[in-house]
C-alpha cells in the first residue's frame, strides 16, 4: 500500500479510505446479486415442481395419454412464460437499481 501510495502521489490514508469504500460497495452489490440469483433459483424450482404436478394430473386424467417430453413442454408453457417474465422483471429491476446506485 505504501509503494502504491508513493507511486500515485496520494496520501496513504486517502488511498486506504478509498479502498475501504470500494470494498464495502462491491460487497453490497455482490450480496444483492447473490440474493437475486437465489430468489430466481428458488422460483425456478417451485415452477418446475408445479409443472410436474400439473402434468401428472393431466396424465392421470387421460388414460390414453402417454408421457412425452414435447407434450410436457407444450403443457407447461404457461409456467415457462411466467418464469421468463418474472426473471426479466427482476433482472431489469436490478439493472435500474445498480445504475441508480452508481450515479
Amino acid at each position: 500500500m505504501l509503494t502504491l501510495s508513493r507511486t500515485l502521489s496520494i496520501p496513504k490514508d486517502e488511498l486506504s479510505a478509498y479502498f475501504d469504500q470500494y470494498l464495502k460497495t462491491i460487497f453490497r452489490i455482490g450480496l444483492g446479486d447473490f440474493i437475486v440469483a437465489l430468489f430466481l433459483l428458488l422460483f425456478a424450482i417451485v415452477m418446475s415442481y408445479a409443472m410436474v404436478q400439473d402434468y401428472r394430473i393431466y396424465l392421470d386424467g387421460n388414460n390414453k395419454a402417454r408421457y412425452s417430453f414435447c407434450d410436457f413442454i407444450k403443457r407447461g408453457r404457461y409456467y415457462i412464460y411466467l418464469f421468463l417474465r418474472q426473471s426479466f422483471v427482476i433482472i431489469l429491476g436490478m439493472t435500474v437499481y445498480l445504475t441508480a446506485m452508481r450515479e
